[in-house]
C-alpha cells in the first residue's frame, strides 16, 4: 500500500505515526523490547480527521502490521497507543524500505566495486551497520545514497593504488570520468567526512563490538558477503592519528603530487638514470640516503647482497640510531615514518620484487596497539612474513611501563606479526616505546 496523504499533500496524522513507530523499531538495540506510540489528538481537529485516523489505524492492524491498544474507562473509545507487531508488516504497509533492509541493498551495490582490500569492508562493514540503525556513519545518513556511493568509489580507488603520486584533482577526475559537472572537485568536495575515515584506518578505530558486530553481521549475512573485513582491525595510539596533518593522511594513500621522500640504508643502489643523471646512487652511504618516488625504478640491491635482508623502523630516533650504531653488510633499514605510506610500500615491494634471493624481513617499533597495527599492515600490504625485531616478552617486560596500550584483544587473536606483539602486550599488561631500546642487529 502507498503511504497515505492529506488533501495538502503531507502525510497524514496516521502515516506519521506509524513511520516514527518504524523508525523506532528499527532503531532498537534489542528485537525483545517492546516499541509503541501514543497518538496526538491535538492533530485531530474534526470528527472527520478522527474518524480517518482510526480507519487507518484498523487497516494497519488487519494488515498484521499494528497492535492497538484503546484508553481504559472514560477513555474507552479513543486509542491509547499503538503497539508495533510485524515491522516488515508495517514496511509493506507504508510502502517504504526497512532501515536493515536498505542498508542490505547499499552495502551490496559497495561490494560490487569495492577490492578486496580488507580495511576498505572495514569501513563498509561499520558504516552498514550504523544505517542499519538509521544511525549517521562518517557523515552519512543511510538515505543519502549519491554521496554514499561517491565517497567509497574514492575508498575503492585509494584501496587500488590508483592515488598514489597524484594530486587530488587530477585522481578525482580519473575516479569519476563520466560525471557531467566538475569531476576533478568531488573528491575535495568528500574530505570533510573522507578524511575522519582515512585516519579510523590509520589509528584501527575501527572494532567492531556489541551491537555494531551484530549488526555488520547481519548486513553482511544479507548481502551474502564473506566478513573480509573483521580480518584487519587493529589499533595505533590517537596520539598517532591525531598528530597527524590533513596532508600527512593523505599522503599515508598516495594522495599527493610531491610525496616525501623514504630514509633507507643498507645494501642497494639507485640507478638515477630514471631521472636523466647519469649516476649511481650508493645506498650505503653514511648515514642514509632519501630515495624520492621518481627514482623507485632504478632501485636494486648490490652485487655485494648475496643473502638479502631487510629492517622496517617505526620511530625517526630509533633509525637514526640503528643505521649510526648498527651496519650489517646484508641488511638494507628502511624507516617507515610511522604509518607507511605508499611510496613506503612501493619501495619495499621493489626491494622484494628485484631480490637475488629470498628476503628476511624484520619490523622494530613500538610494542602497543600502534605498533602492532603497523607490524600487520605492513604484512598485508607486502604479503610477506615479517618478524618482530627487539619486541620479544623478556624485553617488555624489562623496559616496558603500564599505561594505555590501546585496543588490543580483536588483534592478538589472529595471526602474524602484529598479532604476535599485540598478544606480548596484552599478557605483560606493559608497552614499550621504541625509543627506550638500544639498537642491535637483526638474525
Amino acid at each position: 500500500m502507498g503511504t497515505l496523504m492529506r488533501n495538502d499533500g503531507g502525510a497524514d496524522p496516521a502515516t506519521d505515526l506509524l513511520a516514527r513507530l518504524l523508525r523506532r523499531a528499527d532503531r532498537r538495540r534489542s528485537e525483545e523490547r517492546s516499541v509503541s506510540e501514543a497518538p496526538d489528538y491535538a492533530r485531530l481537529r474534526t470528527a472527520a480527521q478522527e474518524t480517518a485516523f482510526l480507519r487507518s489505524l484498523k487497516r494497519a492492524e488487519a494488515a498484521g502490521a499494528i497492535e492497538i491498544v484503546a484508553g481504559r474507562y472514560e477513555r474507552s473509545h479513543l486509542v491509547d497507543k499503538v503497539r508495533l507487531g510485524d515491522p516488515d508488516r508495517l514496511a509493506a504497509f507504508l510502502g517504504v524500505e526497512r532501515l536493515p533492509m536498505r542498508a542490505v541493498r547499499i552495502a551490496a551495490q559497495i561490494r560490487a566495486f569495492l577490492p578486496s582490500v580488507p580495511w576498505a569492508y572495514v569501513l563498509l562493514d561499520r558504516a552498514a551497520a550504523r544505517w542499519a540503525r538509521g544511525e549517521k556513519a562518517f557523515g552519512l545518513a543511510v538515505s543519502e545514497e549519491d554521496d554514499i556511493d561517491a565517497r567509497f568509489r574514492i575508498i575503492a580507488a585509494l584501496a587500488r593504488g590508483e592515488a598514489d603520486g597524484v594530486d587530488p584533482r587530477t585522481f578525482s577526475a580519473r575516479v569519476f570520468p563520466l560525471h557531467p559537472n566538475d569531476a576533478s572537485k568531488i573528491v575535495e568536495r568528500q574530505f570533510g567526512g573522507l578524511l575522519p575515515m582515512l585516519r579510523a584506518v590509520i589509528q584501527g578505530g575501527l572494532e567492531e563490538v556489541g551491537s555494531d558486530q551484530a549488526a555488520a553481521e547481519t548486513v553482511r549475512e544479507g548481502s551474502g558477503a564473506e566478513p573480509v573485513g573483521e580480518d584487519t582491525v587493529g589499533a595505533l595510539p590517537e596520539a598517532v592519528s591525531d598528530s597527524m596533518s590533513d596532508d600527512d593522511v593523505l599522503e599515508r594513500f598516495g594522495l599527493l603530487r610531491f610525496p616525501a621522500p623514504v630514509f633507507l640504508s643498507g645494501p642497494v643502489e639507485i640507478d638515477l638514470s630514471v631521472a636523466g643523471c647519469d649516476v649511481r646512487l650508493p645506498g650505503s652511504a653514511v648515514p642514509f640516503v632519501a630515495v624520492q618516488r621518481d627514482w623507485l625504478g632504478g632501485l636494486r640491491w648490490s652485487s655485494e647482497a648475496v643473502t638479502p635482508r631487510m629492517l622496517t623502523i617505526e620511530n625517526l630516533t630509533s633509525f637514526h640510531r640503528h643505521v649510526r650504531e648498527v651496519r650489517q653488510d646484508n641488511v638494507c633499514v628502511v624507516y617507515t615514518g610511522g604509518f607507511p605510506s605508499m611510496t613506503v610500500l612501493a619501495l619495499l615491494r621493489r626491494l622484494l620484487a628485484c631480490a637475488p634471493a629470498p628476503v628476511g624481513l624484520w619490523h622494530w617499533g613500538d610494542v602497543d596497539a600502534g605498533g602492532a597495527r603497523i607490524a600487520e599492515y605492513l604484512e598485508q600490504s607486502l604479503g610477506h612474513f615479517i618478524r618482530p625485531h627487539l619486541m620479544d616478552r623478556a624485553r617488555v617486560e624489562c623496559l616496558g611501563r603500564a599505561g594505555r596500550t590501546g585496543p588490543l584483544a580483536t588483534l592478538a587473536a589472529r595471526s602474524g606479526a602484529g598479532a604476535e606483539i599485540a598478544r606480548v602486550a596484552l599478557e605483560t599488561g606493559l608497552f614499550l616505546e621504541q625509543e627506550r631500546v638500544d639498537p642491535e642487529p637483526v638474525g
